[in-house]
């Protein structure tokens, strides 16, 4: 599942200076919102996966290209200013770059070809974000497009 993929790329992101190493989270925004108030930060979150669209392709294989939408956070207080999380937001920047450097590079086995293809014509889009959810946290969230290379595509005779 792409969801266990995602998570074995967040894993290899490395410690923030003086933070843990980011955890993981997937589900809902509902559920998203309740497990983050029981865990450690930084968090990487995966929204649960979006519609999933599925076309030809010129060898008659059926080509699947999904969206996902993530969130790179850090704990922050209720009342600090947005000027004083800038720097919440330039180290959750530094950790979506880092995720995306090592998300085009992933494989499944170390003899395996790359597992995601991002799409180069629909870039990813990332957004800063303050005080998200009820713990409130400060971060970037991320948009992008990718496809999986190795899934097992159906031929159509």
């Amino acid at each position: 599942m792409i969801r266990n993929q995602i998570e074995d790329v967040v894993k290899q992101l490395k410690a923030q200076p003086g933070y843990n190493q980011p955890s993981f989270l997937y589900g809902t925004a509902k559920e998203l919102n309740l497990m983050l108030d029981q865990s450690a930060f930084p968090v990487v979150m995966l929204y649960n996966l979006q519609p999933v669209s599925k076309e030809f392709t010129l060898s008659n294989a059926i080509s699947e290209k999904f969206s996902i939408l993530m969130a790179f956070l850090f704990q922050t207080q209720f009342d600090q200013f947005t000027r004083d999380n800038e720097i919440y937001v330039d180290m959750a920047n530094a950790m979506c770059n880092e995720f995306l450097v090592k998300l085009s590079y992933y494989r499944e086995t170390p003899y395996a070809a790359r597992y995601f293809k991002i799409h180069e014509n629909d870039p990813a889009k990332s957004q800063p974000v303050y005080n998200k959810g009820d713990v409130n946290s400060t971060g970037v969230t991320l948009t992008i497009s990718l496809s999986t290379m190795n899934n097992d595509n159906i031929i159509v005779p």
